[in-house]
């Protein structure tokens, strides 16, 4: 009479209409969330969170990972989410990376941190998430013999010198 299907019973979604964990807005749960079901937070997560389907309503706060394979934020996410699906809307405040294969964001949405497009951003590894080296800038006196000295419109020439900085005119009074 009150028995799971076994599928159920295993974590796994009954045809498609299990109900989400939800975390309620006045309470505020410290410790890791693993899940193959959806979760609904309104209030407080300190820990990480693995699930399948994570939505994070306006008066929702997380304070670490989520891996997911949707994830909607409507309230704030302080961490790095790495999901297949993310939505921020315009009232989220996303602190951290967001490491997606698709990503839409609502005009009015805060987000702090670096979005990447990744094939499988659950799996990323660290390598993956190295931020870019930047342009290391070329001092003058390494570049090859004349190209530093190179005249305007020689074509042959890497780089152009010109004329050096345009001196400032003085600002006449209109009378």
């Amino acid at each position: 009479m009150f028995s799971k299907s076994q599928k159920n019973r295993k974590g796994g979604k009954a045809g498609g209409n299990a109900v989400p964990s939800i975390i309620s807005a006045d309470l505020t749960l410290t410790g890791n969330i693993v899940t193959d079901g959806d979760v609904h937070v309104d209030g407080r997560v300190e820990g990480d969170i693995t699930c399948s389907d994570l939505s994070v309503g306006e008066s929702g706060s997380v304070a670490g990972e989520v891996v997911a394979d949707s994830v909607r934020i409507l309230g704030e996410v302080r961490g790095r989410v790495r999901a297949l699906s993310v939505y921020i809307a315009a009232s989220a405040r996303m602190h951290g990376d967001v490491l997606h294969k698709e990503l839409a964001v609502e005009t009015g949405a805060v987000i702090d941190g670096l979005c990447r497009n990744l094939e499988n951003p659950k799996e990323a590894g660290l390598a993956q998430l190295a931020p870019p080296r930047p342009a290391q800038p070329v001092a003058a006196n390494s570049l090859p013999p004349g190209q530093a000295t190179a005249k305007s419109g020689d074509p042959k020439a890497g780089a152009v010198a010109g004329p050096g900085p345009v001196p400032a005119r003085e600002a006449k009074p209109a009378g």
